[in-house]
């Protein structure tokens, strides 16, 4: 962008709203707009499959059919977050 005498270079991103969902905006640096827009593609996955991701937290429940198992592992919760996360 040109301002007066004055270059000035801007780096396209798309950042994550939080509940509002995502912007289009641009940042100061290649290194700010990648990072953000790492954050902001996450969201608009999330918007994308909602309604899969509960059916898939939903059914992340019936791990509890392996807590005898991994009882000197680690907890159900440890269990079911490492396995929605992956």
């Amino acid at each position: 962008m040109d301002k007066g005498a004055c270059r000035r270079n801007a780096w396209p991103g798309v950042q994550d709203d939080g509940s509002h969902g995502v912007s289009l905006r641009l940042f100061r640096s290649a290194d700010l707009a990648k990072q953000a827009t790492l954050g902001g593609i996450q969201r608009l996955v999330e918007i994308a499959l909602g309604k899969e991701l509960a059916w898939v937290q939903k059914d992340l429940r019936a791990l509890t059919h392996f807590d005898p198992l991994i009882a000197n592992l680690c907890s159900h919760e440890e269990l079911q977050e490492a396995a929605y996360e992956n």
